[in-house]
């Protein structure tokens, strides 16, 4: 196969959807204006021309017996069957003039079917549709067609031959000249049936014939399909598209400039009209669009493509009645009188965000969250409500760098926080993930504004008289000294050590110091630290630390 045997291959392949129904028809009727007769059509024409000369006696026999008949129920029989006589010779003479021209005579008068008048009208709108449609199977109809009356003639043929055998076996037995007489008759009407059976399956032949020997091949017909189409409708739909492209951008460019100096939309408080403006001007937009597009198409006289538009868009409103519903919610959200509104807070998915711009796309932000704006459809915000945002409430527990605790324990940096995912790093370097919903679900407590490290430590009840006020200034003293060594006086905000309660076995002291976040990553260090000072503590002032003990008393008798 050649280059441009290839290139036609590919391009019919890349159209073979659309030409499916197309692929094998012959070439339609309107460019074989005359077609050679075969060789095989002469003893067809001839067979025709027998039969043509046999209608034509019958009929003057007819004639004579109409003639002579008496009124009554003779002549009403002799007038039936000259009429009957009369349609098969007329539709013999159309046989005739069919095989000998290779033209049927329905294609050359082009008569079209009486209508009624709405159907009439709906004809002529979808005439052009129609017609392509007919025209592209035309060809396998027809061989159908003709397929299926060879069969039905062979069939009749079949018949015919085995009623002149059944007639020809009681012939012989007749017994008078009458009944022979009858036979003969019946034979010879037989004999007319099954001649004209074989005339027509000959004339069926030939159009078969004809008709397979006008069938291009699949490329031949592929490559002229689309020739055709790129030279007509091809051209005509791009042309649309291009007008309605052009009349969009630029209709939506002068849109644009004139909501930059429109006074509406730059005064304040009318931000219900300025919408409503805005949503006016785009389905004005989307009009002069598809306006656009359809009057190329009826400029260029496409009746097909304009045709198909129609029917798109009458399916359009059509399915719109069902649909129209919730586009009225949304169209109440565009106005700014719906349930969400611009400016104001709502959560989705388990996060807070702010709306920020509503249109037929709504633009949600989050200032905590690393890439925190989302676009959203306006149909996803239906069932949403919003609320005025407080001036001091935070839009996330934590950002970049703080350090947290959770509740399941686990306390690590913030490294990376978006709208998916917050990412932490704990002591030693590892990194724990979590789905941004279940961080929230975690309430996480925020260390880097200012943290409190708490403690219970016990003293042994033989220091009883120094519990209230000695010993709780001691470990105050001791931690304000050592706290203080360990992150700086400027971090460290306070210190107290309070007896607490007087335990089964201690008294017990809490002990609380708050510290500045800038050393929140050495809050393990710090709880830490104070046990190690406490018992240090202990130590040092001779401070007995207790242990649980039981006490087992056994009775008496």
């Amino acid at each position: 196969m050649n280059g441009r045997g290839i290139r036609q291959f590919l391009l019919a392949w890349l159209f073979l959807p659309w030409l499916a129904l197309d692929a094998q028809q012959p070439e339609t009727r309107q460019t074989d204006a005359v077609r050679p007769p075969a060789v095989s059509g002469i003893s067809a024409l001839e067979s025709l021309r027998d039969l043509i000369e046999a209608a034509e006696t019958r009929i003057s026999v007819l004639r004579d017996q109409l003639a002579t008949a008496p009124d009554g129920l003779r002549r009403a029989e002799l007038e039936s069957q000259l009429a009957n006589e009369r349609a098969d010779l007329r539709s013999l003479n159309e046989d005739f003039r069919e095989v000998a021209s290779g033209v049927e005579e329905s294609e050359y008068t082009m008569k079209e079917e009486p209508t009624s008048d709405l159907s009439s009208q709906v004809k002529d709108l979808l005439q052009p549709l129609l017609g392509e449609l007919r025209d592209a199977s035309s060809g396998p109809r027809e061989m159908e067609a003709l397929r299926n009356e060879l069969r039905r003639a062979r069939a009749r043929q079949s018949m015919a031959r085995q009623a002149l055998d059944r007639i020809r076996s009681y012939t012989p037995e007749a017994s008078d000249d009458e009944l022979k007489r009858l036979l003969d008759k019946a034979r010879q009407a037989w004999e007319q049936r099954a001649k004209e059976s074989g005339s027509r399956i000959k004339v069926l032949e030939v159009q078969l014939e004809e008709r397979e020997r006008a069938r291009t091949t699949f490329i031949e017909k592929a490559s002229s399909v689309l020739s055709n189409f790129w030279r007509t409708r091809g051209l005509n739909l791009l042309l649309a598209i291009a007008a309605a492209l052009a009349t969009f951008l630029i209709g939506r460019r002068v849109f644009r400039y004139l909501r930059r100096i429109s006074p509406l939309h730059r005064r304040k408080g009318a931000q219900v009209a300025s919408r409503f403006a805005d949503i006016i001007a785009a389905a004005l937009l989307a009009v002069f669009t598809l306006i656009a597009g359809l009057i190329v198409l009826y400029a260029r006289e496409d009746w097909v493509l304009l045709t198909l538009a129609a029917i798109i868009l009458l399916g359009i409103v059509w399915a719109g009645r069902n649909t129209l519903p919730p586009y009225i919610e949304q169209i109440r959200l565009l106005l700014n009188i719906g349930p969400v509104r611009e400016g104001e807070r709502i959560v989705m998915d388990g996060l807070p965000w702010r709306v920020s711009k509503l249109g037929f796309y709504c633009d949600l932000t989050n200032p905590e969250l690393s890439g925190g704006t989302l676009r959203v459809p306006a149909r996803e915000l239906i069932q949403l409500r919003s609320r005025p945002q407080d001036p001091h409430e935070p839009w996330f527990p934590s950002r970049l760098d703080d350090w947290v605790i959770l509740r399941d324990g686990t306390f690590g940096k913030v490294v990376q926080q978006t709208p998916e995912q917050v990412v932490l790093v704990r002591r030693g370097g590892s990194y724990k993930t979590y789905p941004a919903e279940d961080f929230l679900e975690q309430a996480p407590e925020n260390l880097s504004r200012n943290f409190r490290v708490r403690a219970t430590f016990g003293i042994d009840y033989r220091h009883q008289a120094d519990a209230t006020e000695a010993i709780p200034q001691r470990l105050t003293e001791a931690l304000q000294t050592a706290l203080a060594a360990a992150v700086g006086q400027e971090n460290l905000h306070y210190v107290t050590v309070q007896l607490e309660a007087a335990g089964s076995s201690s008294l017990d002291y809490a002990v609380r110091a708050d510290f500045s976040g800038e050393v929140a990553s050495q809050f393990n260090v710090l709880n830490r630290l104070v046990a190690r000072t406490c018992v240090e503590t202990c130590n040092a002032e001779g401070w007995v630390i207790p242990f649980t003990q039981i006490t087992i008393h056994q009775a008496g008798e």
